[in-house]
């Protein structure tokens, strides 16, 4: 035998047609005629979502606006988690970034981001940190606001 190892020991290797033969490429794909924003298609498997809840805001500013505006980045905001799921693909739970607004010029002055995992808790506070928001002018309360903001991260079974 020696180091090379005796008869039938050898790795087997299953036969290249197991790999799938392509006839099922695009089965997951079906029609919804009841889904938000009209019929179309829908991917059924369903990939990684990003749900984002209604933030909690500390001051008088509206939080549609906040929502609006973290809404028009939610490509950036799911490229985070569909990043970190390459190397982890069972990630899911909720991210809470707080960040400080400051609503005369509508920037972001801090932000910090936690929960799941580091990497994409730090990814999405980035992401945050240059969204520009609708400036509001004086405010009861101050100039500053805090904003809670959870984002719920999911990967469809």
């Amino acid at each position: 035998g020696g180091l090379m190892g005796g008869p039938g020991t050898g790795v087997k290797v299953g036969g290249f047609n197991t790999i799938g033969d392509g006839n099922r490429a695009g089965q997951d794909w079906g029609n919804c005629d009841t889904c938000p924003g009209g019929p179309g298609r829908k991917h059924i498997a369903g990939g990684p979502t990003v749900d984002i809840k209604p933030p909690v805001v500390e001051g008088e500013y509206p939080k549609e606006l906040i929502k609006r505006a973290i809404k028009n980045n939610q490509q950036k905001i799911s490229y985070c988690y569909e990043k970190a799921l390459l190397a982890q693909p069972e990630l899911s739970g909720t991210v809470m970034a707080e960040f400080a607004l400051h609503t005369p010029t509508g920037r972001v002055l801090s932000v910090r981001g936690h929960g799941v995992d580091p990497t994409v808790a730090q990814c999405i506070a980035e992401v945050i940190s240059t969204i520009s928001f609708p400036t509001r002018a004086s405010l009861p309360g101050g100039e500053l606001i805090n904003v809670k903001y959870p984002f719920s991260l999911r990967v469809a079974k």
